[in-house]
């Protein structure tokens, strides 16, 4: 088992995929150097499609190209070929089409049942005509018509009054003061007492002297009288 690893080949595949965070123009020109190829060249590598950039290598081999090539930015894929014999086609499952109204469902042998359809009686289910009472009088239960006592009304003139006149209280009539109509102009409001204007020349009064008792109310608080004696005018 050992020998078939050893003898294993890989081969070194490339996407278009870059590592992040490096520039698409610096990675161009870094596998332009590597591969020495100009650089016009370079952009069918970033085709979208698989390239193989390194074919038949061993594992150590493939290691180091994929290293390189990474830190070029690059990111790659390193894929085992396929053993001498072996087709490199994968296998493909065979799909047909199953006809109308097969079970398609799988079962086991021992588990195969027949589905058996569900008796149902009908015997008891009748087409009618489409007219006419779908049920016959054989089976319709004969229950007694309750009878209502219905008053004997009239219909009333237009404009008759339909209430009951008995049980109208009659309203008494409000008493209505006797107003007259003011003349344009009139003072609508109460009368308003006037004030006669006082003649100030025939009243006598005096000036009276400076700190002269005028009634005012006399405060009941004390003067103070604060102690200077321990003040110094220096």
């Amino acid at each position: 088992m050992v020998d078939n690893m050893a003898d294993q080949k890989f081969d070194i595949v490339f996407r278009g995929d870059i590592v992040i965070g490096k520039p698409l123009t610096q990675v161009k020109k870094n596998l332009a150097h590597l591969f020495k190829i100009p650089p016009e060249k370079v952009g069918a590598l970033f085709s979208g499609k698989s390239v193989v950039l390194k074919k038949g290598v061993d594992a150590a081999t493939a290691k180091k190209y994929q290293t390189v090539l990474t830190k070029a930015g690059a990111v790659t894929s390193v894929v085992a070929q396929a053993a001498e014999g072996q087709s490199e086609k994968p296998r493909t499952r065979k799909l047909t089409i199953a006809p109308l109204g097969v079970n398609i469902a799988p079962r086991s042998a021992g588990n195969a049942k027949t589905d058996q359809p569900a008796a149902i009686d009908t015997s008891g289910i009748s087409l009618k005509a489409q007219s006419g009472n779908l049920m016959d009088a054989s089976e319709v239960t004969a229950e007694e018509a309750e009878q209502v006592a219905l008053p004997t009304w009239d219909v009333a003139d237009v404009g008759s009054d339909i209430g009951d006149g008995s049980q109208q209280a009659e309203t008494p009539p409000l008493p209505v003061p006797d107003f007259d109509v003011a003349e344009a102009g009139a003072q609508m409001g109460q009368a308003k007492e006037v004030t006669a204007a006082i003649d100030v020349s025939k009243v006598d009064f005096d000036v009276a002297p400076a700190g002269s008792d005028m009634g005012e109310k006399k405060s009941d608080k004390k003067p103070l009288n604060p102690n200077t004696d321990h003040l110094k005018l220096s």
